[in-house]
Parts: C-alpha cells; sequence; structure tokens
C-alpha cells in the first residue's frame, strides 16, 4: 500500500468512528426527547383519569376499576426510552478512545507521506544543483582564465567592451555557493565548483578541448 494509500485508509477511519459517534448522539437524544414525550403523556392520562374519578365522586358515583393505572404503559416507555440513551451513551466514550487513536494514526501516515513526497523532490532538486554546479565551474572558469591572462588590474578599450558587460562571474558565484543551505548541496559540491573551474581554466588558457 502507497503512503497516500493508506492515508486515505486511515482518513476513511477516522471519518466512519465520527459518523458512528454522531450516530449514537442522535440516537441518545432522540431517545430522550421520546421519553420526556411519554412522561408528559403519562401525566397527561393520570390527569385525565383523576378528573374522571372526581366527577364520578361527585355525581355520587365511585371511580371506575381500572385494569392498569392510568399513564403505567407510558412510564414504561419513558423509562425504557431512557435506559435505551444511557445505553447509547455508553458506546461513546470507547469510540471517542478509538477516535483519538484515527487522528493518531492519520498524523503519523501523513508525515510518511510528507517524507516520502519530500525525499522524492529533494533527490530532484539534489540533481539539479548538481547540474548547476557543473554550470556554475564553468561559468567561474571563464573569469579565472580571463584574471590568469589580464591580471585583476587592466587597460582595455571601452568602446569595444562596455564595462557593464564586463561583470564578473566569481563573486556571484561565491555569493551563490555560500548562500545555498547545505540540505541542496550534494556531499563535496562547493569544493567540486572550485576544482572543476580551476581544471577548466586551465583548459581555456591551455587552448584545450
Amino acid at each position: 500500500m502507497s503512503p497516500r494509500t493508506d492515508l486515505q485508509a486511515k482518513r476513511a477511519e477516522r471519518d466512519r468512528i465520527a459518523h458512528e459517534i454522531a450516530g449514537l448522539r442522535k440516537r441518545a437524544a432522540d431517545l430522550q426527547s421520546r421519553a420526556a414525550n411519554a412522561e408528559v403523556r403519562a401525566e397527561a392520562e393520570r390527569d385525565a383519569a383523576a378528573e374522571a374519578d372526581a366527577r364520578m365522586m361527585a355525581d355520587g358515583g365511585k371511580p371506575a376499576a381500572r385494569k392498569a393505572e392510568p399513564g403505567a404503559d407510558a412510564m414504561r416507555e419513558a423509562a425504557a426510552a431512557r435506559r435505551g440513551a444511557e445505553m447509547a451513551e455508553a458506546e461513546i466514550p470507547v469510540l471517542e478512545r478509538a477516535l483519538a487513536g484515527a487522528e493518531s494514526a492519520i498524523v503519523d501516515a501523513a508525515l510518511t507521506v510528507f517524507r516520502s513526497e519530500r525525499d522524492a523532490e529533494h533527490r530532484e532538486v539534489l540533481a539539479a544543483v548538481d547540474a548547476l554546479g557543473f554550470a556554475l565551474a564553468r561559468l567561474l572558469a571563464a573569469d579565472l582564465a580571463r584574471e590568469a591572462l589580464t591580471g585583476r588590474r587592466f587597460v582595455f578599450d571601452p568602446a569595444r567592451h562596455p564595462p557593464a558587460d564586463l561583470w564578473q562571474p566569481h563573486p556571484l558565484v561565491s555569493a551563490l555557493v555560500a548562500a545555498m543551505p547545505a540540505r541542496f548541496t550534494p556531499h563535496g559540491w562547493a569544493e567540486g565548483i572550485e576544482r572543476g573551474a580551476f581544471a577548466l581554466a586551465a583548459k581555456i588558457n591551455g587552448g584545450s578541448e
């Protein structure tokens, strides 16, 4: 399984657990609401029965015989609903611990993806910087070859060689090499540029290809 696929799987597991927790909370809330409604209904049934008994007594009669207490069925429903809500709520802490574990697994998988993606691109950067080193060595070699032939101070015709066109690669190459983070440079990169530049400069001044 690739790091990205593993991350997707762990995110899906996190979402599944979160969805289950949300479902349990909704179920518990619905059952609590059902219990409250049943209790209201039971109270209304008791009140209605008491009112009927009172009227019978006022008319000189006796309260009607009943097989069950008024509101008893509604109270049983209320008790069952509240117990069901408690059972649903009791499952939530276990799932919340699982959710915390799933979140940690996502972080772990995300770091694995990050390192995999970063390292692949880092290798490309190192290859590009390595190629840049060869170009910088050739650029610096031209400067070294010119300095070996003209010296650091020389007289020239500004009409043929405008001063603005005589910028020197050496300080620019030195600044770039110094500023390059060590993490982005292959081992011995800076030293290789300098050695390569001197070797190429010697070839330039010696007339070799």
